[in-house]
């Protein structure tokens, strides 16, 4: 697995995940959007995988797993997110 002296190297594919996979599919929210680009995905893949590492498909991180393709994780934030404002406006209105 890769360290941080790979940023530039990564940083093309990084700007095509935010435009085509992120922004070209509805994924707006700037705090998201900033997590994304901040989440150093090639730091959890296989060396053999890191070319990979922001394309828009699941990749196998060992033992049977995988790291999900980065629409989905950012989908997954999104849904996280608005959970939590319900359970707090539910909350509040109690």
């Amino acid at each position: 697995m890769s360290g941080q002296g790979n940023t530039d190297r990564f940083a093309k594919a990084q700007e095509r995940m935010l435009t085509r996979d992120l922004k070209g599919r509805d994924i707006a929210d700037p705090d998201v959007l900033g997590v994304m680009v901040r989440i150093r995905r090639e730091e959890f893949v296989p060396t053999s995988y890191e070319s990979q590492a922001y394309s828009d498909s699941p990749l196998p991180i060992g033992m049977g797993q995988t790291i999900s393709q980065p629409y989905i994780v950012a989908s997954i934030l999104i849904a996280k997110f608005w959970r939590l404002v319900q359970a707090a406006d539910t909350k509040r209105l109690s």
